[in-house]
């Protein structure tokens, strides 16, 4: 019987830790900054990236590995291994088609277009990786795989518009009015597309919003699995993040709570100060 693995996109901001305990292999994003190219979590961090900003005002760059980089990761595995990888949402980045063109030279490896970034992919994978550790049959598996897009919620609360008018997400004109009113817009995704949308906007200081945003999320908690929760920021004061996390613990619901800090690729374009929380539905 062959051993079923998994692989994943870098901007699925899985924990090292996590990823490392379950033979995940990471296959990185490029993060390019002043023509000099670094890949997403093994050569730059995330406050360093912020700090060339910052300081030169120059937005890092992100691109997909291309099908060459993909080829290399899926042959490290033999034919004992079928390998089922993860990839960021195909309507947000070249990632999914340059693994599948890759996939074409292999017969075992499976590629899952998850729809998500960041932590949607990354409860997409613990789930998985629960479903291989029961040693549930690979047709299985990769059927509930291609389905939980469709069950994962997420969504998140910008802090500050800086990274997104710097991008071009969002029009200088936007920017300045929700600073002014001291909005923090959430974005949502949209699993059926695998795109983004704005939702709830949220008034008042940082911490005082997150706190209404995850009261918003968690206060029907009929419909939401009660296996993991995520906590996922690209940046925010360690007191604001410890206090959601309280918030979530006193509910006394989730089996297991994850907090994480989003990675190079995702943070760039939302810059500091953003924080979502991840489920699946029922």
């Amino acid at each position: 019987m062959k051993k079923i693995v998994i692989t994943a996109d870098s901007p699925a901001d899985i924990p090292e830790d996590y990823a490392n305990k379950n033979n995940i292999k990471i296959i990185p994003f490029i993060i390019s900054i002043e023509g000099k190219e670094y890949l997403d979590g093994i050569d730059i961090d995330v406050d360093t990236m912020y700090r060339f900003y910052y300081d030169k005002e120059i937005l890092p760059m992100t691109a997909a590995p291309s099908p060459a980089d993909y080829h290399n990761l899926f042959n490290q595995y033999d034919e004992d291994y079928e390998i089922i990888h993860f990839s960021m949402s195909s309507s947000m980045s070249s990632a999914y088609q340059n693994a599948k063109l890759a996939a074409n030279a292999f017969d075992n490896v499976h590629i899952i277009d998850s729809g998500h970034i960041s932590s949607g992919i990354a409860i997409m994978v613990y789930n998985t990786q629960q479903m291989i550790d029961e040693k549930r049959p690979l047709i299985e598996v990769l059927e509930e795989a291609r389905n939980m897009r469709y069950k994962v919620d997420i969504s998140f609360v910008v802090g500050q518009t800086e990274f997104l008018k710097a991008g071009g997400r969002v029009s200088t004109l936007v920017a300045v009015g929700v600073n002014a009113l001291n909005i923090k817009p959430s974005i949502v995704a949209l699993p059926d597309e695998g795109s983004l949308t704005v939702g709830k906007k949220y008034r008042g200081q940082l911490g005082h919003a997150f706190t209404k945003y995850v009261k918003d999320k968690l206060k029907d908690l009929n419909n939401i699995n009660e296996n993991v929760i995520y906590i996922t920021h690209s940046g925010v004061d360690q007191d604001i993040v410890d206090s959601l996390y309280d918030m979530v613990k006193n509910l006394n619901y989730f089996k297991e709570i994850k907090v994480t800090r989003a990675g190079n690729t995702i943070s760039s374009h939302c810059g500091p100060d953003s924080l979502g929380i991840i489920y699946l539905n029922k």
